[in-house]
């Protein structure tokens, strides 16, 4: 009797499917394993079947269930099957499926040597001889002869029959150059990385990410969801800070596109970040709308695809020389698998040029590409690749390169001590000039190093202090002392993250090892010391140090262990940082990039960064970094001893106005309304209820206004007067819509006609969070934060 270890298809809809499970359950034996209805293994969207039998191979199988009459065209390289989308034929898919589940076992499974794995299709309600008389051309013809149909399901003979023609015959793709029979050992590696019991699975906080993702695919602003049609190529480039977004904007058009029937492919150089959006995406599960077309793979991955091209290493020069002798062979010799209609970059600073060579080889003449690029976070590189370069001419040439400005990660108080070091580190005569010509505390949404937007003031990285240990202590006394260190830290940030409503979203970042330091693949000795620690803390944790790890998925609940290298793009919403003495003294290059490894490192942390500082060891960067740290303190500290901790009294009534806009600025989001005699100015963030689409000169609007430094603002804008806001408020409250829910950092916002837009913690709820809908009236009390940010004490739903 076959081992089944997934449930059978039903047979709602799913009759075929049911049909060519049972005959598999039915016919193989004891030496047979079976997976149906594979879709929760991250990365691999949905296979319809694996058959693994010993001594003879792994197959992937895409099961067409329909009868031959709704099949309107079938090709060697297309297929057309009434009311279903898409024209890949099913062996184009099974390949694609194949690809994928052997991707997800490298990363995954930790077997040493992946078996090969074969793909063919089953069209159980079809008849062979029906099928290649209807089409009989001669390519198709020779794939059926090693396609699944209904009389192969008729018997175990004929179905094994048709199996070893599968591997003697491959429809589509290669075979094995040698082979190996499938061992029982090997069936139960793959079993156990396949498991739908073992599967990891999204967290809440990706389940909380692609629901705002969903919304915002529903906006009309994102004017790159849709794909271009019949206008040719079209390039856009993003740019930003770190924590802007730009990694979520280019996923929000990936999976438009993707839903929109174009092939996608979102790459990007970093293996950590990749496996991050490849868990994320498996949330898409739990909204419904999964695509089957998106493919998200660091660059390394594309190549892998293509196991039997080998690079000249005499004529190379190092390994990327090395690579690209290979990737113009592969260009030269072979045909891409599948070709991608949209394709997306993500960290282009460092992508180098066999990367881009080998993204337009894979990738259709009239792709649509988007690229992300961040500023300051070069890693590998001094300067851009050639490839970038020209992207980049060619992008500001025809006006579609955007910065990114609102920060959505960091707070303004941490983010300006990260900038201060990535631009004066590690010379501190440069720090009080520096936070004097940028004040923390000046304007609460702006830092006017490049305009970029906040949504929280935050605060300065912390530190905190290694106990000195006896030099006459042996080598493992002190390892011994340092692994206790390390767990006392790890205690303090777990609790802290409870007490945050993030238990475990803690990253813990480390150096890059050194070669003389590696033992094995497990990373150098801080890491060593602080996988103790966790295994002393005795918490759950993932060791992304170790360079085979770092495709793995991180579970819910799972310290992450990366070096600094690896954390760029990842976020967590606590950040504990060690050994960044060593920025600037046995690692990080030339100075440009020290700093920019210093500014990707110290950028990641939603709720705040600690870095542990030894009193025997400093360096240059972590010397520098605790006095900017306590330069932006002393601010902070200044500005709260002088603040106005009392508001405005609450007006008893609001006066609303009616004016028409006048100007616009569309790309920085502010505007000024014509009214009687004067004009009100108003900012994008203040607007409820208006498209960004429809806000142009000539729009009439309704609005309430304040003062604000001397000057009049609009705090509320609207087509009309809100009726929900006619009501009046609780005492010693002010009427206000709920403008943004609360996300996974656990604030949205409200806007208020007398206070404008309001920063609104789920603390202060008297209610549920998945309470609350946009528009929802709610009665907030405010007070006024040490940056003069105004921030709600208490709200009520009405």
């Amino acid at each position: 009797m076959a081992h089944l270890h997934t449930p059978l298809p039903s047979g709602d809809g799913m009759g075929g499917e049911r049909i060519h499970a049972e005959a598999h359950v039915a016919f193989g034996g004891d030496d047979t394993h079976l997976w149906f209805g594979v879709n929760y293994l991250a990365g691999v969207t949905d296979l319809d079947a694996i058959v693994a039998v010993e001594a003879l191979g792994v197959f992937v199988i895409e099961v067409k269930g329909v009868p031959l009459s709704e099949i309107e065209h079938y090709g060697q390289g297309s297929c057309r099957i009434r009311n279903r989308p898409g024209t890949k034929t099913p062996l184009q898919q099974a390949l694609k499926g194949q690809q994928r589940l052997v991707q997800f076992l490298r990363s995954s499974s930790g077997m040493k040597h992946i078996p090969f794995v074969h793909v063919t299709a089953a069209f159980p309600r079809i008849r062979r001889s029906d099928f290649v008389s209807k089409w009989a051309h001669p390519g198709v013809i020779a794939q059926a002869k090693s396609m699944i149909f209904e009389e192969d399901l008729q018997s175990a003979e004929a179905l094994r029959a048709v199996l070893i023609s599968v591997i003697d015959h491959p429809p589509i793709g290669g075979g094995e150059d040698r082979r190996f029979p499938l061992t029982a050992s090997a069936i139960q590696s793959i079993a156990s990385a396949i498991s739908p019991d073992d599967a990891v699975g999204p967290t809440s906080n990706d389940v909380e990410r692609m629901r705002v993702v969903e919304q915002s695919l529903n906006k009309t602003r994102r004017q790159y969801v849709q794909p271009v049609d019949g206008t040719g190529i079209q390039e856009v480039l993003f740019s930003g800070p770190p924590g802007t977004g730009k990694t979520f904007r280019l996923l929000e058009i990936a999976l438009g596109h993707a839903r929109a029937g174009r092939n996608v492919v979102l790459a990007c150089h970093n293996k950590v970040l990749a496996s991050e959006l490849r868990r994320m995406l498996l949330a898409d599960v739990v909204t419904g709308d999964r695509s089957e077309n998106l493919d998200v793979l660091d660059v390394h991955q594309l190549l892998e695809r293509y196991p039997n091209v080998s690079g000249d290493h005499e004529s190379a020069s190092g390994f990327d020389g090395w690579v690209f002798a290979k990737v113009r062979r592969l260009i030269r010799d072979q045909q891409p698998t599948e070709r991608f209609s949209t394709v997306l970059v993500d960290e282009a600073q460092d992508v180098e040029d066999w990367m881009y060579e080998l993204l337009r080889w894979s990738s259709d003449p009239d792709a649509e590409w988007f690229v992300a690029e961040g500023r300051g976070q070069a890693l590998y590189r001094d300067a851009p690749a050639p490839w970038l370069t020209a992207y980049k001419s060619r992008v500001e040439s025809a006006k579609r390169a955007h910065r990114m400005q609102r920060v959505y990660r960091s707070g303004k108080a941490d983010h300006l001590v990260a900038r201060c070091t990535h631009e004066v580190s590690p010379s501190l005569d440069g720090i009080t000039d520096f936070v004097a010509r940028h004040p923390v505390v000046e304007d609460q949404l702006t830092l006017d190093l490049g305009g970029e937007e906040f949504d929280r003031l935050g605060e300065p990285p912390a530190f905190a202090n290694l106990p000195g240990l006896p030099d006459e202590l042996t080598v493992a006394e002190y390892r011994d002392g340092m692994v206790r260190a390390y767990a006392r830290l790890i205690t303090e940030e777990l609790e802290l993250l409870e007490r945050l409503g993030s238990p475990g979203d803690l990253a813990i970042l480390v150096p890059k090892p050194h070669a003389h330091q590696q033992r094995g693949n497990s990373g150098d000795y801080v890491a060593q010391r602080v996988i103790h620690a966790l295994e002393l803390v005795g918490c759950p944790y993932i060791d992304q140090v170790d360079n085979e790890a770092r495709r793995s998925l991180r579970p819910e609940g799972a310290v992450r262990l990366v070096t600094y290298h690896s954390s760029r793009g990842v976020e967590a919403s606590r950040v504990l940082i060690l050994g960044f003495e060593e920025l600037g003294r046995s690692m990080g290059g030339p100075l440009a990039r020290q700093r920019n490894l210093a500014y990707v490192t110290l950028t990641r942390a939603k709720f705040g960064c600690r870095l542990a500082v030894s009193a025997s060891r400093t360096g240059p960067h972590l010397d520098f970094v605790q006095a900017a740290a306590g330069a932006v303190r002393r601010e902070l500290e200044l500005a709260e001893s002088q603040a106005k901790t009392d508001p405005e009294p609450i007006p008893d009534q609001v006066d609303w106005e009616e004016g028409e806009v006048v100007r616009y600025v569309a790309d920085r989001g502010f505007g000024f309304i014509a009214c009687m005699d004067r004009e009100v100015f108003f900012h994008l963030s203040n607007v409820f209820g208006v498209l960004d689409a429809d806000i142009a000169p000539g729009l009439r609007v309704c609005f309430a206004s304040g003062m604000q430094d001397g000057k009049e603002r609009a705090t509320f804008v609207a087509s009309a007067q809100p009726a929900g806001l006619q009501e009046p408020p609780l005492q010693d409250h002010s009427a206000a819509l709920v403008a943004e829910l609360i996300g996974d950092r656990g604030f949205g916002f409200a806007l208020s006609p007398v206070h404008g837009r309001v920063l609104m913690h789920k603390s202060v709820l008297h209610v549920a969070v998945d309470a609350l809908t946009v528009g929802m009236r709610v009665d907030i009390k405010v007070e006024s934060g040490a940056d003069g940010r105004i921030r709600a004490t208490d709200a009520v739903l009405r």
